[in-house]
């Protein structure tokens, strides 16, 4: 049976002429017709073109999810693929009922329909199609952009491609004076609240264009939360997400980020920014790239940022040091948050503010995007006040208080020396002068070893921890239960502070043997401690546990051999 399609088939009610010839040019003829004029068999890449061009539907690759135009929303809003596929049906549907051709009720199949529905998600593909570049934000009533430093205000439409908008009306002229004499001078001084104004401005458009997470500090009962409950309600709870940094490192974590404009941490404590994840959030801020992996897929997409972080905690906090201060400083805004005194507790007062005064505060939002844009064309980034700075500074200097100290209180003397235990004493009494946390007395002496070879050499750590330790083993075999806990404490300590040093140094006078050097230490030096273990129970045979255990107390002497080391300078930043 020949097939063929016939031209002279009016496809006017199907679609309007110009649009069926691009469809035609595009993607061949619509379908094939055998000799009794009957449709056989349908060419779904026309369907699939001629459904996205009546639909204004898009795909986005990365989330594997359809949106659609909805005209009465102004905004894309998510689509099944059963929808999709459902409103394929629909469109053959009304194909045969206005062109008379019952038979293409027979296409309507589940086959039918998949086959055009996975068509459809190629031709409408669009990657990242909700990532802005320019100042824009849908409203209530219609959409705002920003542009040469003016607010303009349009009617919806599909070309704006938001998935997003605030339930808050656009009005030039609206203020808020409650919002700003009631709440917030009250809560900030007036430096920061115009900071706020400006990184706020640009958390309402999306844009971190200079990679900064904001931080609200201070009282409880400041009104922090219901700042945050402020913004979360004008950007829609759609595109905010919970911060979880002790999972951050996890598996799945970042991809609950994906599609999503703010990531918040409220009420947080002290060691919300300790974890070993925290330190993924400033690449979070930033355009770094992370393929995270999804639940149910065996392949991991593509995630970046920048996203907008904001915390809110009535603590100080500190952050996991990795010598990275200066990048954190980059990084960070701190708002010093107040109770106002004698506030009267309003009960859902975040709602009250936007019923009153929304339009108003959306205003106050775009002007310090203006501002903001306008600060960084000129000064590359934020303005901030010297007091601003500081908390910045004081916020990094608290989390590196170990590197601290040994710049500002350690000096070389070799006619002097200091024990472990006047170190950790030192240590608390410098935090404690300017209110810092110390900390644990195990992470400053896990540090300590580590600064002081950066800083003095290695060769002194090396010597400080083999013979620091001769002072307490001596007592070991003198001293009760209780106390050779302790000291065997102490004593694991000091030798476990040099251990990174001891390998650093071994990689300088070896270079380009990394990995000789740490099987050496990892796998040669542990494999004869356990060989001098077996020799010291041979020893215990023949003399007594008691020989053995005083024996070894004086082992540590053997570290004077370290002058046998090669000379070597200080270690080498990076080192």
């Amino acid at each position: 049976m020949k097939l063929k399609y016939r031209a002279e088939d009016d496809l006017s009610p199907l679609a309007p002429p110009d649009l069926s010839d691009r469809l035609t040019r595009l993607y061949g003829e619509p379908w094939d017709i055998n000799d009794k004029g009957l449709v056989v068999r349908l060419n779904p890449d026309w369907w699939a073109g001629l459904v996205h061009a009546e639909s204004h539907l898009l795909h986005d690759p990365e989330e594997e999810r359809f949106y659609q135009w909805d005209e009465l929303e102004g905004i894309y809003l998510p689509e099944s693929k059963f929808r999709v596929a459902l409103a394929v049906s629909l469109r053959l549907l009304r194909a045969s009922r206005e062109l008379a051709r019952p038979e293409l009720n027979d296409f309507r199949s589940l086959k039918g329909r998949e086959t055009i529905r996975t068509i459809l998600r190629s031709v409408s593909e669009v990657r990242d199609p909700f990532h802005h570049k320019r100042p824009i934000l849908a409203l209530a009533d219609g959409v705002v952009e920003l542009l040469d430093g003016k607010v303009h205000f349009r009617r919806f439409d599909p070309k704006y491609l938001l998935c997003h908008k605030a339930n808050v009306s656009y009005d030039p002229k609206a203020t808020c004076p409650r919002f700003l004499k009631e709440f917030l001078k009250p809560m900030m001084s007036e430096d920061d609240v115009d900071l706020l104004q400006r990184y706020l401005g640009l958390v309402l458009i999306g844009m971190n264009l200079m990679n900064r997470m904001g931080i609200l500090e201070g009282d409880s009962a400041a009104g922090k939360t219901t700042l945050v409950n402020i913004m979360v309600a004008l950007l829609g709870e759609g595109r905010c997400c919970q911060l979880r940094t002790e999972h951050l490192d996890k598996q799945f974590e970042l991809e609950a980020f994906r599609g999503r404009q703010l990531l918040l941490g409220v009420d947080v404590g002290a060691t919300f920014l300790n974890s070993v994840g925290a330190q993924t959030l400033k690449g979070l801020c930033s355009t770094d790239l992370y393929h995270p992996e999804a639940k149910g897929r065996s392949d991991r997409r593509p995630l970046r940022g920048p996203f907008h972080v904001l915390i809110a905690t009535n603590c100080k906090l500190t952050y996991h040091s990795q010598g990275d201060g200066a990048a954190w400083a980059r990084r960070l805004l701190i708002f010093d948050c107040k109770t106002p005194e004698k506030r009267k507790k309003i009960p859902a007062f975040d709602l009250v503010l936007l019923k009153e005064e929304g339009p108003g505060i959306v205003n106050w939002l775009l002007e310090g995007l203006r501002k903001a844009l306008r600060q960084i064309e000129t000064h590359g980034d934020l303005v901030m006040t010297e007091e601003q700075q500081d908390r910045i500074n004081q916020l990094v200097m608290r989390s590196e208080a170990a590197e601290v100290f040994v710049q500002r209180c350690l000096v070389a003397d070799r006619d002097e020396d200091v024990t472990s235990e006047e170190l950790i004493e030192a240590f608390y009494a410098f935090c404690t002068a300017r209110g810092w946390q110390p900390g644990s007395d195990q992470d400053f002496l896990r540090k300590v070893g580590i600064l002081i070879g950066d800083r003095f050499g290695r060769k002194l750590v090396i010597w400080g921890s083999i013979l620091g330790v001769f002072p307490f083993t001596v007592l070991l075999p003198h001293v009760g239960m209780f106390w050779t806990r302790i000291l065997a404490v102490i004593i694991g300590l000091i030798l476990a502070s040099a251990f990174s040093a001891i390998v650093v140094y071994a990689q300088e006078l070896v270079p380009g043997r990394v990995g000789m050097i740490s099987g050496l230490f990892f796998g040669f030096a542990f494999g004869m401690g356990g060989l001098g273990a077996a020799v010291l129970g041979v020893l215990a045979d023949h003399t007594s546990i008691e020989f053995v255990y005083r024996a070894i107390a004086w082992l540590p002497l053997l570290g004077v051999a370290a002058v046998l080391l090669p000379r070597h300078g200080r270690s080498q930043p990076g080192a």
